[in-house]
């Protein structure tokens, strides 16, 4: 017990612990949407992963000159990458949660804002060329296009619905 409060004092082992439980939080978000749990759980999940990836940038951020500029650099980026994906993610099953509750108008600002964030964690996953593992960067841009065309797909849909009705 002490071995661990003695870690759980510096900021690499906390980021590090703070990343293994987002990281387990992805795994839940994966598995709500790989069986189809209503969009306002999976929003939710998604929503507690955004904000889990957020502190981990501010513990990143946070960190000294012990950790090397460049690793700080990528961890930054990750973390960004993430929490964008997932913000859109939150903003997409929101969007679905009011498209089933007829609610047009915040479905469309859902969309958009989910598109927002979308295209920020494009933005960011493509300075991935410079980093210490550019392929780690190819896999979140796979990823990252997948949730666009989702996005925008849904988007699309939705006004061929309205304009239809």
């Amino acid at each position: 017990m002490i071995f661990i409060l003695l870690y759980l004092g510096n900021p690499v082992p906390s980021l590090f612990i703070s990343s293994s439980r987002s990281q387990a939080q992805e795994c839940i978000v994966e598995k709500a949407i790989s069986d189809n749990r209503s969009p306002t759980i999976t929003a939710k999940l998604a929503k507690n992963l955004a904000e889990s990836y957020e502190r981990c940038s501010a513990m990143i951020n946070a960190l000294d000159e012990s950790v090397p500029p460049k690793c700080r650099k990528d961890w930054s980026r990750v973390a960004s990458i993430k929490k964008s994906y997932y913000c859109s993610l939150v903003n997409y099953f929101m969007a679905l949660d009011n498209a089933n509750e007829m609610k047009f108008g915040i479905t469309v600002a859902h969309f958009k804002l989910a598109q927002t964030e979308i295209e920020e964690a494009w933005r960011v996953a493509k300075t991935f060329t410079d980093s210490i593992e550019p392929q780690l960067g190819q896999g979140m841009i796979a990823t990252i296009q997948c949730a666009r065309e989702l996005i925008v797909n849904g988007y699309i849909f939705l006004i061929l619905f309205v304009l239809d009705h």
